[in-house]
């Protein structure tokens, strides 16, 4: 096999697996990825041309969605909807989706795309006709789009799609349909409304939090800190009082950084020295959902449940949402629970 034969495998191999992010991706997509490249595979041209440049009316349509982009919150999920206009088929409309939902920090995006006239084959040459008769009662071509992040729970857009002829995955799909703007239009607000049954209701943080903690006073000298991450693996302790109010966290970073400043001697300093004292925390009754965001977006990784009197009951970890998420093995989570015993 080629460079370049690998090259375009490899390429085939990331488009339908969105680069091994999707859900249907399996270890020997893998596996396949691994042997194109040492059959030579050019991985800078992977890089290229697996990210979605748009072209300038892509660019165009995107600033016209952030405009008149419709947002409603479901259950603490963001659900988007947009329908754009446009005089003519427009390839590409999924790279713009894709877009609008990152910007716009959207969970879930439904996108419908109208235009005058449709896909042409090679053969089908436009006419003066396409303008004169591209009405607003007139049927047009409607190509419609949904995304889903991979955290949210219920959505399924190759069932909503399904009554449209439509296909692809549950958080990924599309279908094109025949329909007068008005009729799109209506199409859109049901897909909304049959998106937003579909998101469940949102559980709390403590099904899903760790409540066997390793914690540390912040009398403590730092080199127990150190001593109590080694022993449980830990890269991250809360620091609280004697009666378990959090003080902030300590990390192992924290620690390494401190030895630079002050060498050896900062061991026999306190942690409270050292601790994060600004920690993000959320409540008990905290959605799950929006603690696994705030944990995605939290450089350290840790974060702690209080109560009122910010007393530490529990936290949610990366882990924990890969474990709730059911994309940590079920042996690799028992294996945990049973070292945290220990």
């Amino acid at each position: 096999m080629t460079p370049a034969e690998a090259t375009l495998l490899a390429l085939a191999i990331h488009s339908d697996t969105g680069s091994l992010t999707f859900e249907q991706t399996t270890p020997r997509d893998a596996a396949m990825l691994t042997w194109l490249m040492e059959q030579g595979a050019i991985q800078r041209s992977i890089a290229e041309f697996t990210h979605n440049f748009l072209t300038d009316e892509q660019q165009q349509l995107l600033s016209q969605g952030l405009t008149e982009l419709q947002r409603t919150r479901v259950n603490g999920v963001e659900v988007g909807s947009l329908l754009l206009v446009g005089r003519s088929f427009l390839k590409g409309m999924s790279n713009v989706a894709s877009d609008l939902l990152d910007i716009a920090n959207l969970d879930v995006l439904i996108l419908a795309y109208v235009n005058c006239r449709g896909r042409r084959g090679k053969k089908k040459k436009r006419t003066m006709d396409d303008d004169v008769f591209c009405g607003p009662e007139q049927l047009k071509q409607v190509s419609l789009i949904g995304r889903a992040r991979a955290r949210v729970d219920g959505i399924d857009f190759r069932e909503l799609f399904a009554d449209l002829g439509g296909g692809g995955h549950a958080r990924a799909a599309s279908a094109s349909h025949k329909a007068t703007e008005a009729e799109a239009e209506q199409i859109l607000n049901d897909l909304v409304q049959q998106a937003a049954n579909q998101i469940p209701q949102p559980k709390p943080v403590t099904e899903f939090m760790t409540t066997d903690l390793v914690s540390i006073f912040p009398t403590a000298p730092l080199s127990q800190a150190l001593r109590l991450m080694g022993l449980h693996g830990h890269q991250i302790l809360p620091v609280v009082d004697e009666n378990d109010i959090l003080q902030g966290l300590i990390t192992a970073q924290d620690i390494k950084l401190a030895e630079r400043k002050g060498g050896m001697e900062v061991f026999a300093t306190p942690v409270g020295a050292w601790v994060h004292q600004d920690a993000v925390t959320v409540s008990p009754s905290t959605p799950f959902y929006t603690a696994q965001k705030m944990v995605a977006e939290n450089t350290v990784g840790m974060l702690p449940v209080v109560d009122e009197a910010r007393k530490l009951i529990g936290a949610v970890t990366r882990m924990d949402v890969l474990i709730a998420r059911r994309l940590w093995p079920e042996k690799m989570a028992e294996h945990r629970d049973r070292t945290a015993d220990n």
